[in-house]
This record gives structure tokens, sequence and C-alpha cells, in this order.
């Protein structure tokens, strides 16, 4: 249980992570 939290909070972390990329990318693409 405490394992599958933490698999879900990497999953959480890891697509903030794109997002964050993905944002800053298409700003300094600009």
């Amino acid at each position: 249980m405490v394992k599958t939290k933490l698999i879900h909070h990497q999953l959480l972390v890891v697509d903030d992570l794109e997002k964050a990329r993905d944002f800053y990318g298409r700003t300094l693409g600009l």
C-alpha cells in the first residue's frame, strides 16, 4: 500500500516535470 502511494506520487512528479518542460520549451522556443 505504501509502495503504491510512492509510485503514484512519482508519476505525478514526472507528469509535472513533463508539463513544466513543455511549458519552458514553448516559452524559450519563442
